[in-house]
């Protein structure tokens, strides 16, 4: 078994004994996670933002932000917490889809507008407005109820909702060849199946305590992980990997056509073999280098 695995599913297991003993501090701990990533995320891509190609890693940088913030409250307003009047599972149950919600519309819209050079100040505005809209809407009670005695047709259809779009989000980035090295783009697309395997396993639970509640936290702390590994290592190890993707293609590619137009002059486009041109070239290589050593020997004389 490659020790990967292994550390996960040791890091399973320790997560879940926490959630038998205390699933207030699982919770807590798993949400943090997620915030803690999305906040750093934030800084990364703000500060590099004069530097990148496209808008899209700052358009999920900055949806990050948001999206952390309502899982912030979400983390506050769970079950059991006591910090809010209403200590039910309606409110953080809300306060999830909002932020789901959010994130995926937030996933798609950066994907289909990637090759688009956009307004950044207008997108923090809009993105800011539509969070506290959300959570306006769910604090005065217009925000539909998710969680009544049990899930509420409105959070499950929401559930599955959530999960089309990063489906179709997930899709339309696989066919960005481009944009990104390989490895940031299936780090990005693991992440977004991540999430549909939580969303999945949050439309059948029964207990905001229970053991699907526990599985869909897991699977939205690999897709954090996911996201760290992208975004924050790949910037911090392989800047040029994640910032300049673009250029570094852009000199391979280069490169490449310099090597290219090489074979095409110096060599036979029928046979493969060295043309007069290469001929011409050597010979005068081997002459010079020939002059070179016949001056020495007579130096050293």
């Amino acid at each position: 078994m490659p020790a990967t695995v292994l550390a996960w599913l040791v890091f399973v297991g320790i997560l879940y004994f926490i959630s038998v003993s205390n699933y207030l501090l699982f919770h807590s701990l798993a949400e943090l996670f997620s915030i803690s990533v999305a906040a750093a995320v934030f800084m990364l891509v703000w500060n590099t933002r004069r530097f990148m190609e496209n808008d899209f890693l700052f358009f999920i940088g900055v949806s990050s932000l948001f999206v952390g913030a309502i899982d912030l409250f979400h983390m506050l307003a769970f079950q059991g917490m006591g910090i809010f009047p209403d200590d039910g599972a309606n409110l953080p149950t809300e306060l999830w889809i909002a932020a789901r919600y959010l994130q995926s519309v937030s996933f798609l819209a950066a994907v289909l507008l990637m090759r688009r050079k956009l307004n950044q100040r207008l997108l923090v505005m809009s993105l800011a407005g539509v969070t506290a809209l959300l959570l306006a809407a769910i604090g005065i009670g217009v925000f539909p109820d998710s969680y009544v005695n049990g899930l509420t047709p409105f959070k499950t259809v929401s559930e599955y909702a959530i999960c089309l779009i990063f489906g179709v989000s997930a899709l339309r980035l696989r066919g960005e060849r481009g944009a990104f090295s390989p490895r940031i783009r299936n780090l990005l697309i693991q992440l977004m199946l991540f999430t549909i395997l939580s969303e999945l396993t949050f439309t059948f639970y029964i207990d905001v305590y229970g053991l699907s509640n526990f599985w869909g936290h897991i699977f939205k702390i690999l897709a954090v992980y996911c996201l760290y590994k992208a975004v924050i290592e790949t910037g911090l190890n392989q800047p040029f990997d994640l910032l300049f993707h673009g250029m570094k293609r852009r000199e391979t590619e280069l490169e490449n056509s310099h090597k290219l137009l090489h074979e095409m002059a110096t060599r036979d486009p029928v046979t493969g073999l060295a043309n007069r041109l290469l001929f011409e070239t050597r010979l005068l290589h081997a002459l010079q280098k020939a002059q070179r050593s016949n001056y020495a020997g007579i130096q050293s004389m």
